[in-house]
């Protein structure tokens, strides 16, 4: 499902998951909403997918979903 979204103010559309405990976007998207992120490093893996490097890690951020 997707829901409209502000990040940063900034709105989106978010594919919304109400079981995950983490969030990933592209570096590209981070960037253009304005998240700030610290390099780090590590690696994702999604099922069925390969193994790809992170670039950072967003710890703090305000996301607000619907009003």
């Amino acid at each position: 499902m997707y829901v409209e979204t502000m990040i940063n103010g900034k709105p989106l559309q978010a594919m919304l998951d109400t079981g995950a405990d983490t969030v990933y976007m592209a570096k590209e998207l981070a960037e253009e909403v304005g998240l700030s992120y610290t390099k780090e490093k590590g690696f994702v893996k999604g099922i069925n997918t390969r193994s790809l490097p992170i670039e950072g890690v967003a710890r703090v951020a305000l996301i607000q979903i619907g009003q």
